[in-house]
């Protein structure tokens, strides 16, 4: 019986360890969860905002694209750079902003990233004679 208690305190080590790893391990995955869903956040609101600047009676694609870049830089900081792509396009009635990137997945390292994208539609800010076109400004945002 003396070396069955010896073994006890041993298998209750060996069993903590393992909760312990597997403890840690979906503590990173919902962190980088949590960070994921950030940066997806931000990466919707430049696109809106994008969208919003080059709608504007005067606005260019360059100037939403440089507001797009600004927020993502004030938000993600050197993140920032993660996000490759951010497309503004106009029309005569509306005004696109597409904005797209990655991120990456820490506990798989550099094999995996996650997609961030989203895209957002405005109706362009301008005189109308007559009223023609819609009363309201309408935004549409998808992800």
């Amino acid at each position: 019986m003396s070396r069955l208690a010896h073994r006890r305190p041993a298998q209750a080590l060996a069993s903590f360890a393992v909760a312990a790893v597997a403890l840690v391990t979906v503590v990173l995955a919902l962190g980088n969860l949590a960070l994921w869903l950030y940066a997806q956040n931000v990466v919707v609101a430049a696109a809106q905002e994008a969208a919003v600047v080059a709608s504007r009676e005067n606005g260019t694609p360059l100037e939403g694209q440089q507001t797009a870049r600004s927020l993502l830089v004030a938000s993600l900081g050197p993140s920032a750079e993660r996000v490759t792509t951010i497309d503004v396009h106009l029309d005569a009635d509306v005004a696109t902003a597409e904005v797209r990137g990655s991120w990456p997945v820490v506990l798989l390292g550099p094999l995996a990233s996650a997609p961030l994208h989203a895209a957002a539609t405005l109706e362009r800010e301008r005189f109308r004679p007559g009223g023609r076109g819609r009363h309201a400004s309408q935004c549409v945002v998808t992800s």
